[in-house]
């Protein structure tokens, strides 16, 4: 399974300084609008057949292998969205990614045309972006598109599961980041030295209580959450399940029964806790009351009731002919 954050916007928005900032935080690869750009403009000339075409290509091998290879990516685009093709397309990376089990999270800039003037003349962009650096060009183009397109989404209007829309006029790129972070939950990878994905066994210490009747998962490990959450989510959105019977929650922390309803957000959820009445409350607090827990104390109390005829439980302390 392989996760796509695209970050989407006009010109000069901050596509790319925010989608560095997710790269670093998450571990995430990274790939440009610009770098299938440049290459296919330096090979065949900009906007000709041939360099659309292979601009094209390169993207969607691109994403293929990510999917194939389970790689993590960050894409930032430009979308005229007066155009359904444009749409379709970003509909299209979305099912790539969700029907191989992955996430597809939609980021979407915006920030006044002053500020986006005063970011295409920035020094990084410049130098990521060899084609901006025809200054009288790059602004024109800026402008005209504005005029000609429509490069934001109307207000109020959400076209994927996981669109957030951030004005970033006023936001650094690592606050940005960190918004769409907190916002969905997503969990950093980790990677070896060479900058492969990697998923270590981390021996962290037990999260739940002293209860050895079963080994548990670690789930400490991000690797551990994100696979539960592509689970649950297959869950709830392919088998079509409406909640969760949490078992043997004595194994790990409440506060990770918190975390994968809050990311799944079921109709209903409820927990093993066998426990009286007062752990059991403990522990329903712990999920910041995001999950319910069967009730042992009452099913432990009926069964002494019954197992000892005493039938009218309001007075547990005789026995009745009723």
């Amino acid at each position: 399974m392989a996760n796509l954050i695209i970050v989407c916007g006009p010109q000069a928005v901050g596509k790319m300084t925010v989608a560095e900032s997710l790269r670093d935080k998450l571990k995430y690869n990274m790939m440009m609008n610009h770098d299938s750009i440049e290459i296919s403009d330096k090979i065949f000339g900009f906007a000709t057949p041939a360099q659309k075409e292979f601009n094209y290509y390169i993207r969607e091998k691109a994403f293929q292998l990510a999917v194939k290879h389970n790689v993590d990516m960050i894409f930032t685009y430009v979308a005229a969205f007066e155009l359904q093709k444009e749409i379709d397309y970003l509909k299209n990376l979305e099912n790539q990614f969700v029907k191989s089990g992955g996430k597809f999270y939609f980021v979407e800039l915006s920030a006044d045309l002053e500020t986006r003037l005063e970011r295409n003349l920035t020094p990084h962009r410049m130098e990521r972006k060899a084609s901006k650096r025809d200054v009288k060009w790059s602004r024109e183009n800026l402008l005209r598109d504005a005029q000609r397109h429509q490069l934001n989404t109307k207000d109020g209007e959400i076209l994927f599961d996981n669109h957030i829309k951030i004005d970033n006029t006023n936001l650094s790129p690592d606050e940005v980041a960190d918004m769409v972070i907190e916002r969905y939950h997503i969990a950093a990878n980790e990677k070896d030295e060479k900058g492969n994905q990697k998923y270590p066994v981390t021996g962290a210490e037990d999260t739940g209580d002293n209860f050895d009747g079963f080994r548990d998962l670690d789930h400490t490990s991000a690797n551990v959450q994100r696979n539960i959450d592509v689970y649950l989510d297959f869950l709830l959105n392919e088998l079509g399940y409406a909640g969760f019977r949490y078992d043997m929650v004595k194994g790990y922390g409440a506060e990770y029964i918190k975390k994968y309803n809050d990311a799944s957000q079921p109709k209903f959820s409820v927990g093993e806790y066998w426990d009286n009445k007062d752990n059991v409350a403990a522990w329903i607090r712990g999920t910041q009351f995001t999950s319910a827990a069967f009730d042992f104390g009452l099913h432990d109390a009926m069964r002494n009731y019954f197992n000892n005829g005493i039938w009218d439980i309001a007075d547990k302390g005789s026995r009745t002919s009723r």
